[in-house]
């Protein structure tokens, strides 16, 4: 779901059950084909986790014509008249990142956020820039609680930063989902551990190969955690 409708019959769908957005009619109401309307798949059990990562995509996919292919919410499909997204309004802010410091890196850089309250639904978030040649990785992993495990998968985030360029060459973002074993053997360790990253069931929320500026990715990468 929601591939399955007639509606969507002739869309072409990846092998990780992404969509090029570029053949959907992106409006202000959200994605919409064939006067049905669509929705970006939320990243967590709250089904307005993805609003702002959405409205990101959008405005790269509209403003600055770069091609990425995201998957649709399995449960929302309405014809257009019954089609009425909630609108939200929101302040962030954070330091900008020292992308020179990035660049310059000789060792990987790693580090881990805890949640402040015992009842929010994530645990910690763990992030890596790994070094590697002429590239640098960036993974960001946010964990849930591990009694959540059967509502909420982890929100995790991938970047390739090419140190020549200046560009990120490619970036993803995805939901990785647990079983309590996996989940408990995951928050032994740390996301720098690449082994860790075998752990549980990756599935690609988007996923672009095209250039994004220092600027795009800061602005994904915000979103997508929000």
């Amino acid at each position: 779901m929601p591939y399955d409708s007639t509606n969507l019959k002739n869309i072409i769908i990846s092998d990780d059950k992404l969509v090029d957005i570029s053949l959907f009619n992106i409006k202000q109401i959200g994605i919409v084909y064939n006067n049905y309307g669509y929705a970006l798949c939320p990243t967590t059990n709250s089904d307005n986790s993805s609003y702002w990562l959405f409205q990101e995509i959008a405005n790269l996919t509209l403003k600055e014509r770069k091609k990425i292919e995201i998957r649709l919410d399995p449960f929302i499909e309405k014809p257009i008249k019954e089609y009425h997204p909630m609108a939200y309004k929101m302040t962030i802010f954070s330091m900008p990142l020292n992308w020179r410091k990035i660049k310059n890196l000789q060792q990987d850089n790693y580090g881990q956020f805890k949640s402040e309250k015992e009842y929010y639904n994530y645990s910690y978030t763990d992030y890596i820039w790994h070094v590697n040649k002429n590239e640098i990785h960036f993974t960001c992993e946010e964990l849930p609680q591990i009694n959540d495990y059967p509502k909420r998968g982890s929100r995790y985030f991938h970047a390739i930063f090419n140190k020549q360029t200046g560009n990120i060459v490619h970036c993803d973002g995805a939901i990785r989902v647990y079983n309590k074993e996996g989940l408990d053997d995951r928050m032994k360790t740390h996301v720098k551990n690449p082994d860790v990253r075998k752990i549980g069931r990756r599935i690609k929320i988007f996923k672009t190969n095209d250039n994004l500026t220092q600027d795009n990715f800061s602005d994904l990468l915000q979103s997508f955690f929000v």
